[in-house]
């Protein structure tokens, strides 16, 4: 994700402070989650090819801002690059779910993202920057993108979900 770009009207937030205020909200409220930064820019990594990823431990009753502060003083912020696709395969292990925050960037990863997980598993994309082409397919099977966050985003999930368990509320 790019860390030079504004996500807030004035500029004041980043998209990777979204990212990691959400990402990290989302999995305390989580029976059983796991919040993953990754990075594939050289320049923070020398030569080496791929995803790097870091895997920031949830504390619970841990206040999110409290959180917040362990991911900023910690190193969790990994720098630029988006191996999306090879982050995801790297940290899957039978979840039964996959949200990604994200700018949907994928010029440096070329497999796709969809695939990084079986079809049966549910994926749920939240595009930070709105570029043209996303990373993975939307709107079949399992697979969603939305543009944008709000606080009232994450609640598309259990829609979503209650929809393919043929218990949709209206």
């Amino acid at each position: 994700m790019r860390d030079n770009e504004g996500f807030s009207k004035d500029g004041t937030l980043m998209r990777w402070d979204a990212a990691v205020i959400f990402g990290v909200a989302l999995a305390q409220r989580a029976q059983n989650a796991e919040v993953v930064s990754f990075s594939s820019t050289a320049r923070y990594w020398g030569d080496v090819a791929g995803a790097h990823t870091k895997v920031f431990p949830l504390t619970g009753g841990e206040s999110l801002l409290r959180s917040i502060d362990r991911w900023k003083s910690g190193g969790w912020f990994l720098g630029g690059g988006t191996a999306t696709a090879a982050a995801v395969r790297k940290h899957f292990a039978g979840h039964d779910r996959v949200v990604i925050l994200t700018d949907e960037q994928a010029g440096q990863d070329l497999s796709e993202v969809d695939r990084a997980v079986p079809e049966s598993v549910p994926m749920y994309t939240w595009n930070l920057a709105g570029y043209q082409h996303g990373h993975a397919s939307s709107g079949v099977a399992n697979r969603h993108t939305f543009g944008g966050l709000t606080d009232q985003g994450f609640g598309m999930i259990p829609l979503l979900e209650a929809r393919r368990n043929g218990t949709w509320p209206f």
